[in-house]
């Protein structure tokens, strides 16, 4: 499968209540990337579809380093909404935490911190999250750290102010 004539399927990384992740290459340049494709089932609910896209418009706005990046949105050959991200390979803090238990301070404080940094990026642009835990916390290697941490899942933030106003009543609810 190609979506939008320009990301082919390789395989699929992971499943969740509204979409799968699955690992995509761009059939251009190479580069591979994550797509979240909004399960069928769902893509005739113009409330779902809304907030999944959203999903991908929040976290675009963002641009931080500790915030997963938003390639692209598009749909698929049957007419399912999907967007593109970058491809991170890493543990949510939620599997670290099970597996080693409590952390030692500066260690959970490097963790804290990055975090902190990603929300105040979104909160100033009038995003908030609504759903930050450790599942949706990704430690990732990046240059010689290898406890880096991208925010994921701004599928029920909400958009506190961006033109004056505030987001969609009953998206979020």
């Amino acid at each position: 499968t190609v979506l939008s004539g320009k990301y082919r399927v390789v395989g699929r990384l992971g499943q969740g209540g509204f979409g799968t992740v699955y690992t995509v290459q761009h059939v251009h340049t190479g580069k591979h990337f994550a797509a979240k494709v909004l399960h069928a089932e769902f893509a005739g609910n113009h409330r779902i579809t809304e907030r999944f896209r959203r999903e991908a418009q929040t976290a675009a706005l963002l641009e931080h380093e500790n915030v997963i990046d938003i390639i692209d949105i598009g749909e698929t050959p049957e007419g399912a909404p999907y967007f593109s991200m970058e491809l991170l390979r890493g543990e949510p803090l939620s599997d670290l935490l099970r597996r080693e238990g409590a952390l030692p301070w500066p260690r959970a404080r490097g963790f804290a911190l990055q975090i902190a940094r990603a929300l105040c990026a979104a909160h100033e642009k009038g995003v908030v999250h609504r759903d930050l835990k450790p599942a949706n916390c990704l430690r990732i290697t990046r240059g010689d750290n290898p406890d880096f941490v991208k925010v994921l899942d701004f599928g029920i933030a909400k958009i506190v102010h961006n033109t004056g106003g505030s987001d969609t009543p009953g998206l979020t609810s």
